[in-house]
């Protein structure tokens, strides 16, 4: 609905990780991927319009055209094996719902406030946008939903979910 701006949060940059390059193309609204396939392909447009009319008809899921897209752009930015993991991980995460097999390990000293560690990490960029997104249940520790923005790591090891795309295992010292 929104234009696509980096003051909206909602771009797509060009020096995205693979996985949030192709998340990102995923989440597009439908309504958007015509405008999208001009733009950031080579597509004539006469296969542009074949692409949409196989849509409007629903002879052709939005969702594979964006499959497409994203393996394309991620290709395009970084590489061909970059582009088969972005979808992998796209696939165990949104489609199965499970935790990805990559997971990033961070050591944390014990006593530290999570709000903290995730603005120091840069994972998010402001406690306030931090303790905004527990309130909304979008931060999960071993599964479970975060109801407190002052939680400190005591335990040995966390697995730490932030937003839809974001995983951490978190060893605490």
């Amino acid at each position: 609905v929104k234009k696509m701006s980096k003051s909206l949060n909602n771009h797509i940059g060009i020096l995205d990780n693979p996985e949030d390059m192709f998340g990102k193309i995923m989440s597009i609204p439908d309504t958007l991927l015509v405008r999208y396939l001009t733009l950031l392909t080579n597509k004539s447009t006469h296969e542009i319009t074949n692409i949409n009319l196989a849509i409007t008809n629903n002879e052709l899921n939005p969702r594979d055209v964006k499959v497409e897209l994203g393996q394309y752009l991620v290709n395009f930015f970084h590489d061909k094996q970059s582009s088969i993991s972005a979808y992998e991980h796209f696939k165990t995460v949104f489609s199965k719902k499970e935790i990805p097999v990559n997971v990033p390990e961070k050591k944390v000293i014990a006593n530290t406030k999570l709000v903290d560690w995730i603005v120091s990490e840069s994972v998010l960029t402001s406690k306030k946008e931090t303790i905004r997104l527990i309130n909304q249940g979008g931060i999960s520790i071993d599964g479970e939903k975060l109801a407190d923005p002052h939680y400190l790591f005591e335990k040995n090891e966390i697995l730490v979910k932030i937003g839809k795309r974001k995983f951490f295992k978190l060893v605490i010292k």
